[in-house]
C-alpha cells in the first residue's frame, strides 16, 4: 500500500491541491476554535468573576448585617430595665465587698498569684509564643484581688468555664447580687454566641460584673493592668456617646480586633454602649465579639466545598492594618502548608510562631495585596493578583459599610483552579482541530486522487501517444471538465491516427514505388527514419516489383534516409533491408546504393552487416552511370570511376 508520502509527492499536482484544501480548511478551523477559546475562555473568566463578586456580596450583606444587628442589640440591652438595675447593684456591692471567708491578706494573695504563675501566664506564653510575668497583669487594688479569689482563683471550674459558678462561697452581697444576675446574663451571652459580657460602672471604670470571669474581671479599665486594651478603648468611647442623639447606631461603639491579654493573647473585639439611669451616665455595657459567628459567616462553617468554593476559594475580611479579621482557610484546612506558604511568601518568623500557637491567623496574617489597597482606598472590583499565599488568584473585593472599623471584604480563588475549564476547553479545542485536521487530511487526499487519478491517465495516455503508441484507449463517458478534456483528448488521438496514416501514406508513396529509368533499371528511393516495419514493406515491394518488371539494376537512393537514436531499431531495419537487396541478387539483378550518409554509414559498419556483395555509388548520377556501363557489358561489371566496390 502506497504511503501518504508516496501519494502526496512534493510539487505534484495532488501533494498541491491537498496542501491547499488542507491549508484553507485548517485556517478556517483554527480561526474557528481560536474565536471559540477566546471567546470560551473570556466568558468562563467572567462568569468566575461574576461567581466570587456575588459571593462577596452575599457575605458582606451577612457581615455588615450581623454587625448591625449586634450594635442595635448592646444598644437596646443598656437601655433594658433589668441591665440598668443590675449594674446599680453590681456597683453598689463591687464598692461596699467584703468578703467573709474568713482567710489572711496573705492567703488570698498567695492563691492569687499562684493562679498568675502557674496557670495564666504559662497559657499566656503559650499562645502568643513570648516571655511574660505575673506582674504585668495581676492588680494591686486589694478588693479587686478578693474578688478574682472568689471567682477565679479559688472557683472550682476549670479555666474557660468559671463562668459555671453562680455563687461564691464567700456570704458577701456581691455574691448575692451574682447569684441573681448571672444565670440571666449568661443565658444571654450563650444565646447570642458573645465571648463575653460586661457591666463597667461609670465612676473609675471598674469591670463590676463579666460572664466569663477571666483576669479583667473587677479591675479598672482606667488604672488596671488593661487600661490599654480594646476593652478599655471601647468603654472611653461609650462614655463620651451622647444618648439624647436620635440616630441609636450612634449609641454604641465598636473596637477593631487586636491581641486581648485576659483572653491569652487572642485578638478580640469589643462593642460598648453607655448605660443611662435618669437622665445619668451611671456605667457601660460592652460585648466581647465573637471571633468563631464572624467566621462560620466568612467560612460558611467551614464547609467550603460543599458550599461551591471548591478547592481554594475562600472569602475573608481584612483591617486597615493590612491584617486579617477572619480566620485563613488554608490554616483551618492543612495548617502545615500554609504555615510552609506563608513562610515562602516573607511572613516574618514571630508572626508565623504565634499563628502556629493560637492556631488563629486573625489580626496577625498580614494581606498586603493590590486588592486589599484598592478596597482600603474605598473601591470595589475585580482583578488577578498574588494573595497573602504569594498564590495567583481571581478575587472580587470592595469595602464593607460597618460603623467605627476600616474593613474590606475579598473573595478570591487560586488562578489555576478558576482557570481549569479554560485548559480542559483549551485541550478539547486542541483535540477537535486535530481530529479536524486528520478528516481534511483524509478528505483531501481522497478526493483530491479521485481529481488527480483521471489527469494521470490522461498525462499517462499523452506519453504513450508521444511514444507512438496511437491505439492507447482514453477513458471518458462523465461530465465534469476533467471528463470534457478526456474527450479531447479521445478526439485529438483519433486526429493524430489519421494524420499520422496519412503521413505514413505519403511516405510509402514516396519511398516504396520502383520508378522505371530506362530498360532494365528502375530507381528505389527511401527518404525518412529508418523504421522495420516500413523496411518489411519495402523489400517486399522491391522484391516483387524487380520480378514484375524484369529489371536488371536497381538503384537504391538512400540520400533521404535517417539513422535514429535507437540503435537496435535501426539494426533490425538494416537486416531487413539488406536482406531483400540478397534476394534481389538472387534474381540476378545487380543492386546500387546510392548516397549513403555518413550516420548510415557508421551504423552499417558498426552493426557487422555484410556489404561487399553490395555495389554503391555516391550520387544517383554515378549510379546511372553505372547501371548503364552493366547493361552495355552484362558479363562483367567494371569498376566505374569514382566507385568502390
Amino acid at each position: 500500500m502506497q504511503s501518504v508520502g508516496t501519494l502526496l509527492r512534493i510539487g505534484s499536482l495532488r501533494s498541491k491541491l491537498v496542501i491547499l484544501v488542507l491549508s484553507v480548511s485548517l485556517v478556517a478551523a483554527g480561526a474557528t476554535a481560536l474565536i471559540a477559546f477566546v471567546g470560551g475562555s473570556r466568558s468562563l473568566e467572567v462568569a468566575a468573576f461574576d461567581e466570587l463578586t456575588a459571593v462577596r456580596e452575599t457575605k458582606a450583606a451577612h457581615v455588615e448585617d450581623y454587625f448591625a444587628q449586634t450594635r442595635e442589640q448592646v444598644v437596646r440591652f443598656s437601655e433594658d430595665r433589668m441591665v440598668v438595675d443590675a449594674l446599680a447593684a453590681f456597683s453598689d456591692a463591687f464598692f461596699e465587698f467584703e468578703s467573709a471567708s474568713g482567710d489572711t491578706r496573705a492567703q488570698v494573695d498567695s492563691r492569687l498569684s499562684r493562679y498568675y504563675q502557674s496557670e495564666f501566664i504559662p497559657r499566656l506564653e503559650e499562645t502568643t509564643a513570648r516571655a511574660a510575668t505575673s506582674r504585668q497583669y495581676e492588680p494591686s487594688d486589694p478588693r479587686v484581688r478578693d474578688l478574682q479569689d472568689q471567682f477565679i482563683a479559688t472557683n472550682p471550674n476549670p479555666t474557660g468555664q468559671k463562668d459555671r459558678l453562680d455563687e461564691a462561697d464567700d456570704g458577701s452581697a456581691y455574691s448575692a447580687v451574682h447569684s441573681f444576675y448571672h444565670p440571666l446574663m449568661r443565658n444571654f451571652q450563650q444565646g447570642f454566641g458573645y465571648y463575653d459580657v460586661f457591666l463597667i460602672e461609670a465612676q473609675s471604670g471598674n469591670i463590676v460584673y463579666s460572664v466569663f470571669k477571666e483576669i479583667d474581671f473587677a479591675t479598672s479599665l482606667e488604672t488596671g493592668p488593661h487600661r490599654d486594651s480594646g476593652l478599655a478603648d471601647a468603654f472611653d468611647r461609650a462614655m463620651e456617646i451622647r444618648v439624647d442623639s436620635p440616630d441609636i447606631a450612634s449609641h454604641a461603639a465598636l473596637e477593631d480586633f487586636r491581641p486581648y491579654a485576659p483572653s491569652f493573647g487572642a485578638p478580640a473585639s469589643f462593642i460598648a454602649s453607655p448605660i443611662v439611669e435618669d437622665g445619668e451616665l451611671i456605667g457601660v455595657v460592652a460585648f466581647q465579639m465573637p471571633v468563631d459567628r464572624i467566621n462560620q459567616i466568612m467560612t460558611s462553617n467551614f464547609e467550603w466545598r460543599a458550599n461551591g468554593f471548591g478547592d481554594s476559594g475562600e472569602t475573608y475580611i481584612v483591617g486597615s492594618d493590612s491584617r486579617l479579621r477572619s480566620e485563613s482557610r488554608f490554616l483551618v484546612e492543612d495548617e502545615t502548608a500554609y504555615l510552609e506558604a506563608i513562610e515562602r511568601a516573607g511572613v516574618d518568623t514571630g508572626t508565623i510562631a504565634t499563628i502556629d500557637s493560637i492556631d488563629s491567623a486573625i489580626g496577625l496574617q498580614p494581606v498586603d495585596t493590590p486588592g486589599v489597597q484598592e478596597a482600603l482606598a474605598g473601591l470595589s472590583d475585580t482583578d488577578t493578583f498574588r494573595d497573602y499565599r504569594h498564590v495567583q488568584v481571581l478575587s472580587s473585593y470592595r469595602p464593607l459599610d460597618i460603623a467605627d472599623v476600616e474593613w474590606v471584604i475579598l473573595s478570591e480563588i487560586d488562578e489555576s483552579e478558576a482557570f481549569e475549564a479554560i485548559r480542559q476547553f483549551r485541550t478539547l479545542a486542541l483535540l477537535w482541530l486535530l481530529v479536524a485536521g486528520a478528516v481534511f487530511v483524509f478528505v483531501a487526499v481522497l478526493y483530491s486522487r479521485r481529481l488527480v487519478t483521471p489527469i494521470r491517465a490522461l498525462s499517462a495516455t499523452a506519453a504513450a501517444i508521444a511514444a507512438g503508441d496511437l491505439e492507447v484507449g482514453i477513458e471518458g463517458g462523465g461530465s465534469d471538465e476533467i471528463t470534457e478534456l478526456a474527450n479531447s483528448f479521445s478526439t485529438m488521438r483519433d486526429s493524430l491516427v489519421g494524420l499520422v496514416g496519412r503521413q505514413d501514406r505519403a511516405i510509402e508513396a514516396l519511398t516504396t514505388p520502383l520508378i522505371p529509368m530506362g530498360d532494365g533499371i528502375v530507381l528505389l528511393p527511401i527518404v525518412g527514419e529508418l523504421d522495420s516495419r516500413r523496411m518489411v514493406r519495402i523489400s517486399d515491394e522491391l522484391v516483387d516489383g524487380v520480378h514484375r518488371r524484369a529489371a536488371q539494376v536497381v538503384l537504391v537512393d538512400m540520400t533521404g534516409l535517417r539513422t535514429t537514436a535507437d540503435a537496435d531499431n535501426d539494426d533490425e531495419a538494416l537486416s531487413l533491408l539488406l536482406n531483400a537487396f540478397r534476394a534481389v541478387r538472387l534474381l540476378g539483378v545487380l543492386v546500387i546504393m546510392t548516397g549513403v550518409q555518413a550516420d548510415l554509414a557508421t551504423r552499417l559498419t558498426g552493426s557487422g552487416h555484410d556489404t561487399t556483395e553490395m555495389a554503391t555509388e555516391t550520387t544517383l548520377r554515378l549510379g546511372l552511370r553505372r547501371a548503364g556501363a552493366h547493361l552495355e557489358n552484362s558479363t562483367a561489371i567494371a569498376p566505374a570511376e569514382g566507385s568502390n566496390r
